[in-house]
């Protein structure tokens, strides 16, 4: 008789509890200047933003984006955090389910909301929802 073995701990994660999509990849709307680049989750100020997957944590401001956070993960997909209110982790290693930073309405913003986008090798963003269903996870 031994310890049980503890469960493997996941390495992709909602970057939120709540689900529910208040604006998806490639939606237009007068609020962008190109189609929208990720997905929008209806979070109130103040939410735990958690990091979707393993990796290396940067931050920084962005007149579009307001507050946001990069998390680059080993394969060098980054998933991206915008519309930030504050950081918990401004720069370093976090694992999935880290909390990193709280919801917010900074940068170019209507109201309280979490953008996420994922962008695979750092490039262009692409749709979030087919990558996170992928993960076994589904933000809807």
């Amino acid at each position: 008789p031994g310890l049980p073995t503890p469960p493997e701990r996941p390495h992709y994660l909602l970057p939120v509890a709540a689900r529910g999509l208040s604006a998806v990849f490639g939606q237009a709307g007068t609020h962008w200047s190109v189609r929208h680049t990720g997905i929008d989750f209806p979070v109130p100020s103040g939410t735990p933003v958690r990091a979707a997957t393993d990796g290396t944590v940067t931050t920084r401001w962005s007149s579009a984006y307001g507050y946001l956070a990069v998390v680059t993960d080993r394969d060098g997909t980054s998933t991206w955090y915008g519309h930030l209110r504050s950081f918990r982790v401004r720069k370093g290693q976090v694992r999935a389910g880290d909390v990193i930073a709280y919801s917010g309405s900074s940068g170019n913003s209507t109201g309280p909301h979490l953008h996420f986008e994922v962008r695979p090798d750092g490039g262009a963003p692409v749709d979030p929802l087919p990558w996170l269903l992928a993960h076994g996870l589904d933000p809807r």
